[in-house]
């Protein structure tokens, strides 16, 4: 029994993995499942074993691919950093993740530039826009925080700050893939500039 929820698992992965690659490179509405299935080497049925639908192979590829992001930006927030050094990091964590973790590259690549927003893609993706809602709110709590421990300029409005910080990594990110697309070349690494990245935007809200 072991044996067989140990295959299984690997099959699931197989499937999610897959499900990526051509999932970025038709895009949804164009992807089919027998182009899944060859990519991951399973019948069609084994898919269907674990995922009902294609919307739902969509949503869980999502789930999966950020599930360990978020668990790094978490254990950042939930961390005993000073607020101002919280929000450093997690800044740096986004940027040095869009170019180190393939898995989460593709699915922001898949997303950006190859999906069509109906309802059943929306369920896939609803958990993930949830959670960088919190994460913006969060920031402004944090934003509140430097501000009383005089890590930040008290002229700093926390909601507007953590709208402009997640703008701020939001377009980051486009403007890489952007440039990608245009010329098959990107001309920055956002790993290798994520400090630079960071103090620029942060230098004009911190106190020091």
């Amino acid at each position: 029994m072991r044996r067989t929820k140990e295959e299984a698992e690997r099959t699931r992965k197989a499937i999610l993995d897959a499900s990526l690659k051509v999932f970025s490179t038709k895009g949804y509405a164009r992807a089919r499942l027998e182009e899944v299935a060859k990519e991951a080497g399973v019948t069609r049925g084994a898919i269907y074993w674990h995922f009902d639908n294609k919307a739902k192979l969509y949503s869980s590829a999502v789930i999966e691919s950020v599930s360990g992001y978020q668990e790094r930006l978490t254990g950042i927030l939930l961390s005993d950093l000073s607020p101002l050094l919280k929000i450093r990091t997690l800044m740096k964590e986004w940027l040095v993740t869009l170019e180190q973790d393939e898995a989460y590259r593709t699915l922001v690549e898949m997303a950006l530039t190859k999906t069509e927003f109906d309802d059943q893609v929306m369920e896939g993706v609803r958990d993930w826009f949830g959670f960088v809602d919190r994460v913006q709110q969060t920031i402004a709590d944090l934003v509140r925080e430097g501000i009383q421990a005089g890590e930040i300029d008290s002229r700093a409005d926390p909601e507007l700050a953590a709208l402009a910080l997640i703008s701020y990594l939001n377009g980051i990110e486009e403007t890489w893939f952007i440039q990608s697309m245009s010329n098959g070349a990107r001309r920055f690494s956002p790993a290798a500039m994520a400090d630079d990245f960071v103090e620029f935007i942060l230098c004009g809200m911190t106190n020091g």
